[in-house]
């Protein structure tokens, strides 16, 4: 989905800002790509300034701090960690919150409260038409709303022109123009029956799998992903893809060879919420995943509750807190 910013100061006399040409305390940034969003990050590391990034989930954190530098935790995290007296921001600090749309007004305008009290700057980074809150939303959409902004719509994302229009389609709102475009180059699938759909969609995902591309399918509801991870199992496991199998969990099975995502936060377990991995073992107690450079052990009762197939994630449903 396209990225967009919004930048905003808790303090009025703070002078921090990403450019020069930001007059407003706040600004609102719209751009169709992450690229924008983390330059923009990156471009604080060089203030002589203590930067904090946030975000709501814990993998957005890291991958936050992998990605721009800057120290990363999870919102609630650091609520509760000035809430407790563990952490004091102050005079000159910044704060950078990406996608800020996803955070609560609570939550925000806790942490706001804070970085005024301190004398700190909040710099939100945000989208007003990607994911809402979990919980009751809207504040920077509400503060957009109410000051100058400056907008980046070049789409750095979508690499195809058509792939450009649809998108800006969708995002409008014109939902039934980009459904005719999809549908005129050929990239709507229409099918007599849902079984048939399914068996098309696992076919088309297994196609562009074996050509080399990084694909997933998309689901809403937790049944259907579980449907169609056991149909994509099948081909998998019919194609030599996969190795022996190291657990049964409701007849779900998990081979070595499996690609998974974590759906919950186990910081002792080493896993987080929204974590890829790739099944490499186990024994009658655990799961052995490895995640990026580590190797974690999954208890039986994790892999059966928040364990799920990389093929069809559901993860296309409304976000998780992470703490």
């Amino acid at each position: 989905m396209p990225c967009s910013g919004a930048l905003f100061s808790t303090n009025k006399h703070s002078i921090i800002c990403l450019e020069s040409e930001f007059k407003s305390p706040l600004a609102h940034r719209e751009s169709p790509g992450r690229r924008g969003c983390r330059g923009a990050q990156r471009g604080l590391r060089g203030l002589r300034h203590r930067v904090l990034g946030v975000s709501l989930a814990a993998r957005a954190a890291r991958e936050l701090q992998a990605g721009s530098g800057i120290a990363s935790t999870t919102a609630h995290s650091l609520q509760g960690a000035l809430d407790s007296g563990r952490l004091r921001l102050g005079e000159g600090d910044v704060l950078v919150i990406d996608e800020a749309g996803m955070l609560g007004t609570r939550l925000m305008a806790g942490l706001a409260a804070e970085a005024g009290r301190a004398g700190a700057k909040m710099i939100a980074v945000g989208d007003p038409k990607q994911l809402p809150a979990v919980e009751a939303g809207g504040l920077p959409q509400a503060l957009a709303q109410r000051v100058e902004v400056v907008s980046l719509v070049e789409n750095r994302r979508q690499a195809d022109p058509e792939e450009r229009l649809i998108t800006a389609a969708l995002r409008a709102g014109h939902t039934e123009q980009a459904v005719r475009r999809l549908d005129q180059h050929g990239r709507l699938t229409l099918a007599a029956s849902a079984d048939e759909l399914r068996d098309q969609l696992v076919a088309d995902w297994w196609a562009h799998r074996s050509a080399g591309s990084d694909v997933v399918m998309g689901t809403v509801s937790r049944a259907d992903a579980a449907d169609l991870n056991a149909r994509a199992h099948v081909v998998l496991e019919a194609a030599g893809a996969l190795g022996a199998a190291v657990a049964v969990v409701d007849e779900a099975r998990f081979c070595v060879g499996d690609e998974v995502l974590g759906l919950k936060n186990r910081y002792d377990l080493g896993i987080l919420n929204g974590e890829l991995g790739l099944i490499t073992g186990g024994d009658e107690k655990s799961v052995h995943v490895r995640t990026g450079d580590r190797d974690v052990a999954l208890p039986l009762d994790y892999v059966a509750e928040h364990l799920s197939s990389r093929a069809t994630p559901a993860r296309f449903t409304r976000p998780r807190l992470d703490l």
